[in-house]
């Protein structure tokens, strides 16, 4: 089951339900259907609804024309990712430089290694292109579950994320890593959320970068093998104050693509998971006004 936000002809945020069909010579469809639910996303991500709210949906028409589906957050939500969540992405990062130690000291240390990311008007939603970092080098990109939380941290569903990095600036300094991460276009956010307690870990991803017709690079990842718990980084989340609009919380990817391996413009990243749908995006320059 798979929910959705998408903007109404009054502009507000409405809910709805994403049906994925196999049809015939056309493969899978996705469509979004209307659904009865008492509140909005606004009230869901401020904690006024309770997230169990959305597990009894039922679709009820589809919407005509079937609308653009949104990222599932307002402006204000807070995005916040977690590193050294797995022990082949602790490998990589630092490897080679006089920086190792300090990443082997944060991936034992009791404390998660939380960063903030972006608010949710910097997100790029589906549709919407992830953007190079000007006077960066060697961007990658690692995909991952992001889970949703309201203002009281309930954990409200699991959606499709993208975390962009400038690698060759975190290597060159490790104090560089909010200049490495946080950017316009740096956040890549999927449209199809699936409610929190009808998800049973692990969750898989697969992922892929594409240039032209052939794939740079591939890869797959599954969460059984985080090294904090989920409750462990709300726990982290709630030393840092309030989220009035909620936070979406980045939980980590073990994704890390070669030495000497850059994003490109015109790149495409598309990431997949049977129970999260898909997020393609495309890579475009930094905006002109960066």
């Amino acid at each position: 089951m798979q929910v959705c936000r998408y903007a109404g002809p009054d502009g507000r945020s409405r809910m709805g339900l994403v049906v994925t069909e196999e049809t015939a010579g056309a493969g899978k469809q996705r469509t979004v259907y209307s659904v009865q639910f008492d509140g909005g996303w606004e009230e869901l991500l401020q904690g006024e609804v309770e997230p169990a709210a959305l597990e009894g949906l039922a679709a009820a028409t589809p919407i005509d024309p079937q609308p653009a589906i949104l990222a599932p957050v307002l402006p204000l939500t807070e995005v916040w990712g977690v590193g050294l969540n797995y022990f082949r992405s602790r490998m990589m990062r630092g490897t080679g430089t006089p920086a190792a130690a300090f990443y082997d000291l944060a991936y034992a240390a009791p404390r998660a290694d939380l960063f903030f990311k972006a608010v949710g008007a910097r997100v790029a939603g589906p549709g919407e292109p992830l953007r190079l970092r000007p006077g960066a080098g060697a961007l990658v990109a690692e995909p991952q579950p992001g889970l949703l939380l309201n203002a009281r941290l309930q954990p409200i569903g699991y959606v499709l994320a993208t975390d962009l990095t400038a690698r060759d600036l975190e290597r060159e300094n490790p104090l560089y890593l909010s200049l490495s991460k946080v950017f316009d276009g740096s956040c890549g956010v999927g449209g199809s959320l699936a409610p929190f307690r009808l998800i049973e870990p692990p969750l898989r991803i697969r992922f892929r970068v594409e240039r032209g017709e052939a794939v740079v690079f591939k890869d797959a990842m599954t969460t059984d093998k985080m090294r904090r718990s989920i409750d462990e980084l709300i726990d982290g989340l709630r030393g840092i104050g309030r989220f009035p609009q909620g936070v979406l919380l980045l939980t980590g990817s073990p994704i890390c693509p070669p030495a000497g391996f850059a994003l490109a413009e015109g790149d495409r990243i598309c990431v997949r998971s049977k129970r999260l749908g898909r997020l393609d995006q495309a890579v475009a320059a930094p905006a002109a006004d960066a």
